[in-house]
């Protein structure tokens, strides 16, 4: 079921039929602004202080196939999409497709991943399904704001909402503080994003990795 599936894409909103002729002719296509996000192995900080990580090996060559500049930000998923929708960045990356993301720009898959739900091990073991989650009150879990998880994940996080049981997080390293002071019991994450939680050592195997939305 692709709607339990993260399909991560680049909105590729600034390709217009103009670059794609520079590269088909290799003249240079000019330049481009691409806006990333810090998420596990997709894009991250070296110890040295370099950028680096799937997404951006993505945009580097995108840049070198079509022989454009791309210049590269580092911002918030909400501010991102702001800039896509406004005409302020060109494009982006690692996003989940929906019909109303598709109206901004044209998404083309590169990698699909699953989400998952990781549990606090602090979380009593007999909640093992969704509606076990929901049926306990006093669990909660954290997302990244602005994220999308597919059909239905999205459908049980505002069952969860409405009951107030959701945080919201800028980034990943915040949701990852919300669970290690615990603020949440859970959080949403996909494997690409578990990158971080090797980083930290009072984490490690501490949570339980749960998988419930249909294959």
């Amino acid at each position: 079921d692709m709607l339990a599936r993260l399909i991560l894409s680049a909105a590729l909103l600034g390709l217009s039929a103009t670059a794609t002729a520079g590269a088909q002719t290799d003249a240079p296509c000019g330049h481009l602004r691409s806006a990333f996000y810090e998420y596990g192995a997709l894009y991250y900080k070296t110890a040295d202080g370099h950028w680096t990580g799937i997404d951006k090996d993505v945009v580097d060559e995108v840049a070198r196939r079509l022989g454009c500049i791309i210049d590269a930000s580092t911002d918030s998923r909400v501010r991102i999409w702001a800039g896509l929708s406004g005409g302020t960045i060109d494009l982006s990356v690692s996003a989940l497709s929906t019909p109303e993301r598709e109206k901004v720009g044209r998404l083309v898959p590169y990698l699909s991943e699953r989400n998952y739900v990781l549990l606090s091990k602090e979380v009593s073991p007999s909640i093992r399904s969704m509606e076990d989650f929901v049926a306990d009150p006093g669990v909660r879990i954290g997302v990244i704001k602005s994220f999308r998880h597919g059909k239905v994940y999205d459908a049980w996080l505002e069952r969860l909402r409405a009951k107030g049981r959701v945080y919201e997080a800028p980034d990943y390293e915040a949701l990852l503080r919300l669970l290690k002071v615990g603020r949440v019991q859970a959080i949403m994450a996909n494997i690409s994003g578990w990158h971080p939680l090797l980083k930290h050592d009072q984490m490690a195997g501490n949570y339980r990795i749960m998988d419930w939305a249909p294959p």
